[in-house]
């Protein structure tokens, strides 16, 4: 039913229900009006009537005793030849008093046999009063034949009618119609407050009904109201609260009303919006739920840069409740050393991600690694930030276990590299002396070479030790020391030769830096021992350098070169097997040719170095 059809249908109802009992009102209240004044006339007719009947049994015996008196009757000297005359005047006045009584208590007894016979209801009060008429009736027509017995006396003896008057009459007259005369009254009067009574309770009765007939317009009317208002307010206080819900992210909610008015076509164009919206947007509701399933902590700030939001995984992290936090700077997060650098990254428009660390309520700190992103209003302006950090605090004790680790094995390693280089440099100085022991020239430059790639092996792990990095070496500087400690080896030949480099800065790891660096001591000795005479002068260069992801070496020298049928996998001598072995783990490339003495080049890939 529309909203206007209850309207109209509720006021109809309450008007036509005033209306009916207002004509109710005023139909009953006629009614007992016309009884009032019917009521009324009857009971002023019984009074009259009694009254008169009264006064007319009076007038009667007031003539009797009149016509009768013999002290009148002396004092104006009635002439007794008028005596006749004078009897029948007032027997006729007596009779005239007689009749009227008589007419007027028929009519007393037909208005109340009337009115008896007229009411539903017969009172005792009128019965009692009907049998008063009937024995005042009665009792009437002895009077009536006492009044007549006494003119006939006194029309004959006044002396006799005036003793029957004063001895039968009178006394008659007194104990016999007068009570009854006093008891009509009496009981007409009664009749008469009896209806004044019953028709003021019937008023009473009416007012009552009346009032109850109000309050149950009233009530009704309230209740019509209050239907009303259920059916308007309610509906209307679902749709504020779905709309609040809807307005807060709670796309899901959705309005129950189950009515064909105004209001229900209202709440279903609602819920077709509501369906609409939660299709094409997402819930704050979801988004609460993603925001607080993040194991990240979460800050947002406003363009003052006091917070306004903060997940769970944030409360955890800093042991702040959310009232604590919500409306404080987000300063209050870090320690005064991140406070001055946190200032810088602010306003920056960018999305940063460093490490950094927050201040739990506790004073504690907690490494994070913190992102921030600044949040743009439509006209560009800044929003608020949107602040995500991560706990790393297992990763930073990972950290420092791990460089606890290294450090202790870098200590080992270094260690280690020390105790070969010394083991090695025993090994030198052993076989340095066994040179000193022997006098075989071909046994001496044996145990020199051997000297020579023990001196090579230990300045490798001379050179590890020595670097803060145990994973490599700068082969550069490496090669300088290498050349140096050749050269000091053959200090006491009587040639003249020379070394020149042109070294780039290559990083080499321990497994290719041993072979490599022996690979090149044999190469340059080699050239000291074959490539000049023995009192010539000569040079020997040694280039290195990186190119395309490979390591390039060229030893050179300006000597007489190689033989025309000389070729590198030729296994004639130790120094060839060696140099091949090398080439082979470096996994390397190798040319031999002449170009103004003998050159040899080589090139590998060079592993990875951290």
């Amino acid at each position: 039913m529309k909203l206007s059809t209850k309207l109209i249908l509720s006021f109809s109802f309450v008007a036509l229900l005033l209306a009916g009992i207002g004509l109710f009102s005023q139909y009953y209240n006629q009614q007992i009006k016309d009884q009032l004044v019917e009521e009324s006339e009857q009971a002023v007719l019984e009074l009259n009537y009694s009254g008169e009947m009264g006064l007319k049994l009076y007038h009667s015996l007031l003539n009797a005793q009149y016509f009768l008196d013999k002290r009148y009757n002396q004092s104006i000297r009635i002439d007794t030849s008028n005596f006749q005359i004078r009897a029948e005047t007032a027997s006729k006045e007596v009779k005239g008093s007689l009749e009227d009584f008589s007419i007027r208590l028929d009519s007393a007894q037909h208005i109340l046999e009337s009115h008896m016979a007229a009411v539903d209801e017969h009172h005792k009060d009128h019965e009692e009063l009907l049998e008063v008429l009937y024995s005042l009736e009665n009792r009437f027509n002895i009077y009536r034949s006492l009044i007549t017995e006494l003119f006939n006396l006194a029309s004959v003896s006044f002396e006799d009618g005036r003793e029957f008057l004063s001895v039968t009459v009178e006394p008659y007259f007194r104990s016999n119609l007068i009570p009854l005369i006093e008891q009509v009254r009496v009981l007409s009067r009664q009749n008469m407050d009896q209806q004044i009574t019953m028709l003021n309770s019937r008023l009473e009765f009416v007012g009552q009904m009346l009032a109850i007939a109000t309050i149950g317009t009233l009530l009704i009317s309230i209740a019509l109201a209050f239907y009303l208002y259920q059916s308007i307010a309610t509906p209307l206080q679902k749709l504020s609260q779905t709309a609040k819900r809807i307005g807060e992210g709670r796309l899901g909610e959705r309005i129950r009303i189950d009515s064909n008015d105004e209001i229900g076509a209202l709440a279903a164009e609602f819920n077709r919006m509501a369906e609409n919206l939660s299709k094409i947007t997402f819930s704050k509701e979801y988004v609460d739920n993603i925001i607080e399933s993040m194991a990240d902590a979460l800050v947002v700030t406003d363009s003052d840069y006091r917070i306004r939001r903060v997940n769970s995984a944030t409360r955890v992290m800093l042991g702040y409740a959310e009232e604590e936090l919500i409306g404080q700077p987000l300063d209050m997060l870090f320690n005064q050393e991140e406070q001055e650098r946190i200032k810088g990254i602010k306003t920056d428009k960018e999305i940063d991600s460093f490490e950094i660390a927050y201040v739990t309520k506790g004073g504690d700190t907690v490494p994070v690694n913190f992102s921030k992103a600044v949040m743009l209003n439509a006209d560009g302006s800044m929003k608020g930030l949107v602040c995500l950090a991560s706990d790393i605090t297992d990763r930073k004790e990972a950290e420092r276990q791990v460089k606890k680790s290294l450090k202790e094995k870098e200590i080992l390693l270094a260690e280690i590299h020390h105790r070969v280089k010394n083991n090695l440099a025993v090994i030198s100085g052993m076989l340095q002396m066994q040179i000193w022991e022997t006098d075989n020239e071909a046994a001496e430059t044996v145990l020199r070479d051997s000297q020579l790639r023990v001196q090579s092996i230990a300045l490798v792990h001379e050179k590890l030790y020595q670097s803060e990095n145990l994973s490599y070496i700068e082969f550069d500087k490496y090669i300088r020391d290498l050349l140096q400690a050749i050269g000091s080896t053959y200090v006491n030949d009587e040639r003249d030769i020379s070394i020149e480099t042109s070294l780039e800065t290559v990083a080499l790891n321990i497994n290719q830096a041993i072979p490599c660096s022996l690979l090149i001591n044999e190469l340059v000795v080699n050239a000291y021992k074959h490539a000049f005479s023995s009192n010539g002068k000569g040079k020997i260069s040694i280039d290195i350098k990186k190119r395309g992801g490979k390591v390039f070496v060229l030893v050179s020298d300006n000597g007489s070169g190689f033989p025309e049928e000389f070729t590198h996998e030729a296994k004639e001598s130790l120094g060839m097997s060696i140099i091949n072995t090398l080439v082979k783990q470096l996994d390397a490339e190798i040319e031999i040719y002449n170009s103004n003495g003998a050159n040899i080049e080589f090139n590998f890939v060079p592993e990875e170095v951290v």
